[in-house]
Order: structure tokens, then sequence, then C-alpha cells
């Protein structure tokens, strides 16, 4: 005898349902979990930041010491934060990989559909560790920098110069974002002239490779600094680390290596 009561939907249909019901559950419950983890990696972030400054001073307090040479107890403790990031710097690069693919494939004269889906797929698979990843990333860096009892400000400078123009490595991009402004051209390269501006002031420098390049960055506002090579005062002082330099650069990584966290006014953090 058919019993009348029954659902009319079968039964496979109402567990299948309690199923994705759990998921979507699941789904929700871990995307929270991520976006906690990772807001909570950009606090601490902030707040190391921030105890920076307050013990070595903000970006634009820094100054470029003695007559332009970097000292050596500088660059050994520089370089101690580097080798600090050295196996981050492998893992976020190796989480961009597939967007440089899809990228640089995109690019090509001839595009390949199928290498462009495969890279995709593998960018999909990486967006919910990234944020993880540059939050640990910065993290890092501030601590680092608060352990060698060094300033934001004087790390990007020692970056810049050594990295930038020194080496002549330029800084890849995180992402090609063309809404976004570049780091580099819109703060930290304006930072250094600003503080190649505060030497030359200090030291009453009229004339000199110092001058002539503050004077060039005047102009040229965002472009790198010593495109043609380092004042002699400051080759001689990064010479001898020219090998420990590059073995711990990490070009994929650089917007990085030199981004400050700050507190939106609506929610959350932002990178500049």
């Amino acid at each position: 005898m058919r019993n009348d009561s029954a659902s009319p939907h079968p039964g496979w249909l109402k567990i299948g349902g309690i199923g994705c019901g759990v998921l979507l559950v699941l789904l929700l419950v871990s995307a929270a979990t991520l976006v906690t983890l990772t807001f909570r990696s950009y606090g601490r972030a902030l707040a190391v930041r921030e105890e920076l400054d307050a013990r070595y001073g903000a970006l634009d307090a820094f100054q470029i010491p003695g007559a332009g040479g970097l000292p050596a107890e500088r660059m050994t403790r520089f370089l101690a934060v580097r080798r600090v990031l050295q196996p981050r710097c492998q893992q976020v690069t190796e989480m961009l990989r597939p967007f440089r693919g899809v990228e640089a494939e995109s690019r090509s004269a001839n595009p390949d559909e199928g290498t462009i889906f495969r890279n995709g797929l593998r960018a999909i698979r990486q967006v919910p560790r990234i944020g993880l990843a540059f939050g640990d990333y910065v993290e890092a860096r501030n601590r680092s920098l608060l352990e060698q009892q060094m300033g934001l400000g004087e790390y990007s400078f020692i970056f810049v110069v050594g990295y930038v123009s020194y080496l002549a490595q330029k800084p890849a991009r995180l992402f090609e974002e063309p809404t976004r402004d570049n780091i580099f051209e819109g703060r930290v390269f304006p930072d250094v002239a600003a503080a190649i501006d505060r030497f030359v002031s200090a030291r009453g420098l009229t004339e000199g490779p110092w001058v002539a390049e503050r004077d060039r960055l005047t102009q040229a506002r965002g472009q790198a600094p010593f495109p043609k090579g380092v004042p002699p005062e400051l080759e001689a002082s990064l010479a001898p680390y020219r090998d420990a330099l590059s073995a711990t650069a990490c070009p994929s990584a650089a917007e990085l290596d030199v981004t400050i966290t700050v507190r939106r006014a609506s929610f959350g953090f932002d990178h500049k």
C-alpha cells in the first residue's frame, strides 16, 4: 500500500541536499577562518612596524650615515634580515609561478590556451594561501628588523641601493595590476630620493654625484636612483657584500620586502 504522506523526492536527493548544505557550511567556515588568520597576521605585522617606527624613526626620518658609505655593521644586520626571509622568498616565488605563467603566455605572440588554462587552475588553487603567505612574509621581516635593531627607512634604503642600483636588479611586481600604484615608483623610490636630499643638505654639498642625483630625481620623481652606478663611497661599502647580496636577492617578492601595512579607515588593512 502506497504511503501518500511520504516525500515525493528520492532519499538520495535528501542526502545529497544535506551533504551540499554541510559542504557549503564547511566552505564558509574555512573562508572565514582564512580571513581571520590573514587579518591577524597583518595586524601583528602592523603592530611590529609601529614599534619599529617608535624605536628607530619613521621612513622619512632615515639619515644616510657618514660620508655616504654604509657601515659594515649595518650591512651585516641587513643581510641577517635577508637570510631570515629566504625560505619565505622561495615559498612566495613558487606560489606566484602560475600567475606569472598566465601573464607571460597572455602577452606572447601566439598564446596557447591550454597553457593559460592549466596555469589558471594552478593559480586558483594558490589564492586561499596567498594572503597568509604575504602576511607571514611582512610580519617575519618586521620582527627580524626589530631583532637587528634596524628601522624600515634604513632597510628600504639599503635594499634599493644594494639590489636595484648596485646589482641593477629590476624589482618585479607581485601581480600585474594596471589600476594599482607601483609601490616602488609611488613611494619607495621617492623615499630614497628624499633621503638623498637630506644627506646633501646635511653635509652642505654643492657638487658631485650625490648632488647630481638629487637634482635628477627632483625632475624625475618615481625613478630608481643611481641607474648608472652608485657613488664611489657607497660602492666601496657595498662591494665586499656583493656575493651575499646576490645570494639573498628575491626579485619576485620585492614589493613585499619594502611594503608597509596600514589600517584602512573603514575595515581591514592596505599595503603601500
